[in-house]
């Protein structure tokens, strides 16, 4: 008597699971991530050499609170200090000093070095 092996029972691969998985990633990676534009901001930082040199800035920014800003010395609210940087620009002023306050925000300042960039300051330092 003769025996045969038994045929082998293949199994197809189903990718139905696997289009899933791949279409769950794409999902998550999709709405994880973030869409913007980063843009670069010059920051040029003050010396004692150029204190010494006697070139003294137009502007002198002082971000005190996260709603608050000094210009010049005077305390606005952030909402106007782009109409006071607008009057000051038309005035003639050319060089702005940027000085975060010990309660000021990174993000803060940043935000008011991408408005001076819009502006169109020639020259802005960032002080400590």
């Amino acid at each position: 008597m003769r025996i045969e092996p038994l045929p082998s029972l293949r199994r197809r691969i189903v990718l139905t699971p696997l289009i899933d998985v791949i279409f769950l990633l794409l999902l998550f990676f999709m709405l994880s991530s973030s869409f913007q534009k980063f843009t670069r901001v010059e920051i040029a930082a003050a010396t004692a050499g150029a204190t010494a040199a006697g070139r003294t800035p137009d502007i002198l920014i002082r971000l005190e609170a996260a709603d608050r800003v000094a210009i010049n010395g005077r305390s606005v609210a952030l909402a106007e200090a782009a109409a006071r940087l607008e009057a000051l620009k038309q005035a003639g002023a050319k060089d702005v000093a940027v000085r975060a306050g010990s309660e000021a925000e990174v993000q803060a300042l940043v935000g008011m070095l991408e408005r001076l960039k819009s502006f169109g300051f020639e020259a802005v330092t960032v002080v400590p």
